[in-house]
């Protein structure tokens, strides 16, 4: 809905009290402070690590802000069949969108993996999104490579499996990098081997008394 391109973002001065925001790089954290490039130092009794992760985009490239979105949606709209290379997330919450406003594009989700999100959930939460992504008459092939990752926001045809294939729009919605790197001295081995941060189950990073970690890191 473009009546939204203005909405999604809050200017920071206008976000309610008692929320100080600070515009500033943090260098290093403990569980008493968090320092910053500043200089400045912040006295804290809890720390919440919620950096995210990166993604490839999906917009097409040229474009940014909502010139970018305006330009996807048209082209989206121009589409009757529509590639997804990974079965993450983001791409499967825009192949649901799609979905809703567009019933009649034929959508195809195409995912190395033998299941949806396995990284992310339980197999039944898997095993309960296919089910649903077929009933919402998209196409799914597990356990499918491409012969290359399409360029998001563009026509693709190249190999999907063992056969060729072309489609009006494609997008590549895989390889979520989490934003991990800076922590390395603060977190130290709490980070796992796909940089990941390791926490326990009230999601607080192993190791610490009081730093924990939201979000896809």
């Amino acid at each position: 809905d473009p009546s939204w391109y203005d909405k999604v973002m809050i200017p920071l001065p206008k976000l309610p009290s008692p929320w100080r925001i600070v515009q500033d790089r943090v260098t290093a954290f403990s569980d008493e402070h968090v320092e910053l490039a500043s200089g400045e130092v912040l006295e804290t009794d809890a720390v919440v690590i919620a950096t995210g992760a990166k993604h490839a985009p999906l917009t097409p490239q040229g474009y940014e802000g909502p010139q970018a979105w305006e330009e996807l949606r048209g082209r989206i709209a121009a589409a009757s069949s529509i590639l997804f290379v990974g079965g993450g997330p983001i791409g499967l919450e825009l192949a649901g969108e799609i979905r809703h406003a567009f019933p009649d594009v034929e959508i195809t989700i195409v995912e190395r993996q033998d299941a949806l999100l396995k990284r992310f959930t339980n197999p039944k939460f898997g095993q309960a999104l296919i089910k649903r992504l077929r009933q919402l008459g998209i196409l799914l092939e597990l356990e499918t490579a491409v012969e290359r990752l399409p360029q998001s926001g563009e026509p693709f045809e190249g190999e999907v499996g063992n056969k060729r294939a072309s489609f009006d729009l494609a997008f590549a919605s895989v390889g979520a990098k989490p934003n991990t790197e800076g922590l390395a001295e603060s977190v130290g081995a709490a980070r796992t081997q796909r940089g990941l941060v390791d926490v326990d189950a009230q999601l607080l990073i192993k190791g610490t008394r009081s730093v924990f970690a939201a979000g896809d890191i």
